[in-house]
């Protein structure tokens, strides 16, 4: 069952934003049929592609401080937050302002990637504003988002990987930490999102982003939306795996704040005790780097 797509234009009118809401509160996870460039779109999976095309010696030079930082990240650095496993995986984290930590050689392809993560920027404001005007939410949610642009992540799921280690997965089964996520078309099958106890395809169609509520979105609402928890089909057969390029933009909560739950209709919920966002990144900090112990489902971002 394939999720019904949205045309964007449509979330501008009261039935369009009804039907958002609807939407996120039945799934999770909506696929937006958007005003960005196919083009564009294009040469940012092309970009990619030749980033992690690039020798493993080169790659490791361009290595990130830690996994949050702008740069590579290996095999091995990122690992499932429900098994404590790697997950199968290598990932490079784009910065928006700055090539730094980018092959000189392919400036062209970081202004290609950090094109289209703007894109994405533009378009996940808008969105959240719609599910805020949606929700009745008086702009509760838009003054919780963060104003930065925060760097776009790139993942590859290689082939060669498959079968390196029988309790490994492409991902881990999780929520992420965000407000929205935005996942654009991936290369290639495997998203899956949990619905009614069971997970179900949720690829991104060619020319759509798919919208994905996050743990701080289900807080916001007070639980009306609620997270959405998925993770990447592993292949069972690893001679019929095939490599698979995908990215995410996190649209996450400024620093600082204290943000609260909104019963739809615009009242602050106080029986919900309000969520301070330098503890929820904190948070998120350490799950990432390892020194907890690994738990089902945790509100982590970790890829799609």
């Amino acid at each position: 069952m394939a999720l019904a797509v949205m045309d964007y234009g449509e979330l501008f009118r009261p039935v369009g934003r009804n039907s958002l809401i609807e939407s996120l509160r039945e799934y999770g996870a909506v696929p937006i049929n958007t005003s960005i460039p196919q083009e564009l779109e294009g040469e940012s999976i092309t970009a990619a592609a030749r980033l992690f095309a690039l020798p493993d010696e080169e790659k490791m030079r361009h290595r990130g401080r830690t996994p949050l930082d702008a740069g590579y990240a290996p095999y091995g650095s990122a690992r499932a937050l429900d098994t404590g496993v790697a997950n199968l995986l290598e990932s490079w984290t784009v910065s928006a302002d700055s090539p730094r930590s980018h092959p000189s050689h392919l400036i062209d392809e970081w202004y290609a990637l950090t094109a289209f993560a703007r894109h994405l920027r533009s378009l996940g404001e808008n969105l959240l504003a719609l599910i805020d005007q949606g929700w009745s939410a008086a702009g509760v949610m838009v003054r919780t988002m963060s104003p930065d642009v925060f760097p776009y992540q790139l993942f590859r799921y290689p082939r060669s990987l498959l079968g390196v280690d029988a309790r490994a997965r492409r991902q881990s089964i999780h929520r992420d930490s965000s407000i929205i996520t935005l996942l654009p078309p991936a290369t290639g099958s495997g998203l899956l999102i949990e619905h009614q106890g069971e997970f179900i395809a949720a690829d991104t169609p060619p020319g759509c982003v798919t919208v994905m509520a996050g743990s701080l979105l289900e807080h916001l609402t007070a639980g009306g939306i609620r997270s959405c928890t998925h993770t990447v089909e592993t292949p069972g057969d690893p001679e019929h795996g095939q490599d698979r390029l995908s990215s995410i933009y996190f649209v996450n909560a400024r620093n600082g704040v204290s943000i609260p739950s909104v019963q739809r209709g615009g009242s602050v919920d106080r029986t919900v005790p309000t969520i301070d966002s330098d503890s929820h990144a904190e948070h998120y900090s350490r799950r990432v780097f390892g020194t907890q112990e690994p738990d089902c489902c945790e509100n982590l971002p970790e890829g799609g």
